[in-house]
């Protein structure tokens, strides 16, 4: 009888062992990969996600030649019914402090994008803003490809300034002035860095005295200053800009 018994318990033993053995080769179920559509059960009350990668870049607006008295209010009350917007980033005169007529809006979807450039033209405060998408912050790794050679761009009869971007934060007046070459320089009447809530935006205008000047400038677009690729682009004359 003890043997019996002590047969049972060993066989218990064994069939013990052998479905935790099974417990431990059994597979888990792989975790299901979220898709760009899936949402929890909440998600269609909820307030939409901004993404930080490429696509939030692609949320933003350009707005240009808009009064100096436009502000934010002016914004929301022009953009509001096109989505959601999530930010509002004015563009100020490093030099003088003052707002410069352009602001960077950031919705919360494409749809709003499509909808705020259907509105090019607008009129805020009796000017007729500029609105276009703005173009997307670049990748690490396209801001190393430089397969690409930079283009002249056509100077407009008449211009007589730059828009200077991609600049490092040692650029100064006379590091700029004197990339330019000595000829160049001499024709500058000013130099203007563009800041936002006091912080250099990495970029400026530089008035000259002749359009000649601005085209041996822009010749310039695409070289290295303190080790950055600058970005040159000739303005439009001023008798061309509308002005309020």
């Amino acid at each position: 009888k003890e043997k019996k018994e002590k047969k049972k318990e060993v066989e218990e033993e064994e069939e013990e062992k052998e479905e935790e053995e099974d417990e431990e080769v059994e597979p888990a179920p792989e975790p299901k990969t979220p898709t760009a559509h899936s949402s929890s059960s909440s998600s269609s009350s909820s307030t939409p996600t901004i993404s930080t990668d490429d696509n939030f870049n692609k949320f933003r607006v350009y707005v240009g030649n808009l009064s100096y008295s436009a502000d934010d209010n002016y914004i929301k009350r022009a953009f509001g019914e096109c989505g959601n917007i999530v930010s509002i980033e004015p563009v100020i005169d490093k030099e003088t402090g003052r707002f410069y007529g352009t602001v960077f809006i950031t919705f919360d979807s494409f749809e709003a994008v499509e909808a705020a450039v259907l509105l090019n033209g607008i009129d805020i405060l009796g000017r007729k803003a500029v609105v276009q998408k703005a173009a997307p912050r670049r990748t690490v790794a396209a801001k190393r490809d430089h397969s690409d050679e930079p283009t002249v761009p056509t100077v407009p009869e008449g211009s007589t300034e730059i828009f200077v971007g991609r600049l490092s934060d040692q650029v100064s007046e006379e590091s700029l002035s004197a990339h330019f070459g000595s000829e160049v320089a001499s024709d500058i009447v000013s130099i203007r860095w563009i800041e936002r809530d006091g912080a250099f935006q990495g970029c400026g205008f530089v008035q000259f005295g002749s359009t000649e000047s601005v085209k041996q400038a822009v010749q310039m677009n695409g070289t290295q200053l303190h080790r950055r690729r600058i970005k040159i682009d000739p303005a439009p004359p001023k008798d061309q800009q509308q002005r309020k």
